[in-house]
């Protein structure tokens, strides 16, 4: 197993690595939820492994072993899987992976995480759940592209409505 060495350019090129890169800031002893998307591979795999990735030593969670410690992961089967890091500490700043397993070659989704001390004083408070990736961004592009032939379909039909009552006139 090896997750990544090569020039992320490339990788993107042939897609093997995500376009999308998650940057994730949290706080000491707080929770993150990390949500990395995949598609065509709902009984694939997953992993989310720190980075170098290079052997099992790497791998925080892994979708075919029960989790332990402080990362717990979630998938069901619909084109993401979430990862969980509890009690968060410095010490877990750093680059990790979302990779899926694939029979030809493995996908991975770039992660990096930032974890501080400081808490913000202005009484705003920072998300822990971090939503990105091309699933989010095609769901609300269906959405509105849906809302849209809705209300041209609705147009079309009461101007039909309209021709064929002024016609029986």
């Amino acid at each position: 197993m090896s997750c990544p060495r090569h020039d992320a350019a490339w990788l993107r090129g042939i897609g093997i690595l995500s376009a999308d890169e998650m940057k994730i800031h949290g706080h000491s002893g707080e929770t993150v939820t990390i949500i990395c998307s995949y598609s065509w591979a709902s009984t694939n795999v997953k992993y989310f492994c720190r980075n170098p990735c290079e052997d099992s030593k790497d791998i925080l969670v892994k979708s075919d072993q029960s989790p332990t410690g402080r990362y717990t992961r979630k998938d069901a089967g619909e084109g993401t899987f979430t990862v969980n890091i509890t009690d968060l500490q410095e010490s877990d700043s750093g680059i990790y992976w979302c990779r899926v397993d694939r029979s030809v070659k493995d996908t991975y989704q770039k992660v990096i995480l930032t974890v501080s001390n400081e808490h913000q004083t202005d009484g705003h408070v920072s998300p822990s759940l971090y939503v990105l990736g091309p699933l989010m961004f095609t769901a609300v592009g269906l959405t509105v592209i849906f809302i849209i032939f809705g209300a041209v379909l609705c147009i079309w039909n009461n101007q039909k409505k309209n021709l064929h009552s002024s016609k029986g006139k």
